[in-house]
């Protein structure tokens, strides 16, 4: 790898991690400087300056002092519009939608929904949502309620289950259909069924 393109792939993983720590500061509005850490296996001292790169860019966090201390979102904070371009929403949306079956409460749809109201002239906006309907194998049942939540999970037939979730932001979705083969069926929507069989005659068309 050129140094360039070292310093490329440096610059995208930093900007990755800062996106994933105002996301968990976006969920939880309060996080510990050693939880952080942890979570993305960061040095102390590294989050701090994440954090100092989030104020510096407008972003109300509270530095809290003593044993119980951290960082906290201001809140009454809201999202500006112009603060991450397309792909970076998409990823925060994704993020959110993979841990919604983490949090009892509502706040994760709650954050999408001020994505698409402060992103309304994005593409984000235009694809802020989808009722997914899945059929899948009885052996997938842990993968799927990881991902989408036990509650959303149903029996169908014997050795068959679905589950019905809607999913705020689908960047990433036909590919994590993919990854599960021929062992997921989607039912609806017809706009999700219609691109995951583009995406799958493609790949067949590989094999001509």
């Amino acid at each position: 790898m050129t140094y360039a393109a070292r310093a490329d792939y440096n610059e995208a993983m930093q900007n990755t991690v800062l996106i994933e720590i105002f996301t968990e500061l976006l969920i939880k509005r309060r996080a510990s400087r050693s939880a952080l850490a942890q979570k993305f296996e960061l040095s102390r001292r590294t989050v701090s300056r994440y954090i100092a790169v989030l104020c510096e860019a407008g972003i109300p966090i509270e530095s809290i002092r003593g044993a119980k201390g951290g960082y906290a979102l201001d809140d009454g904070y809201n999202i500006d519009g112009a603060l991450f371009n397309n792909d970076e929403y998409k990823r925060i949306a994704t993020a959110l939608n993979d841990t919604l079956f983490m949090y009892p409460d509502k706040l994760n749809l709650a954050i999408l929904k001020k994505l698409t109201d402060n992103n309304k002239h994005s593409e984000f906006a235009h694809n802020s949502g989808v009722i997914l309907e899945i059929e899948f194998n009885q052996e997938l049942k842990n993968e799927i309620a990881e991902w989408l939540g036990e509650k959303h999970i149903f029996r169908k037939r014997a050795d068959i289950c679905g589950a019905k979730k809607e999913i705020m932001g689908d960047n990433g979705l036909i590919n994590k259909l993919l990854s599960f083969g021929g062992k997921v069926k989607v039912i609806a929507p017809d706009k999700i069924r219609e691109e995951l069989k583009a995406e799958c005659e493609k790949v067949l068309s590989n094999y001509d």
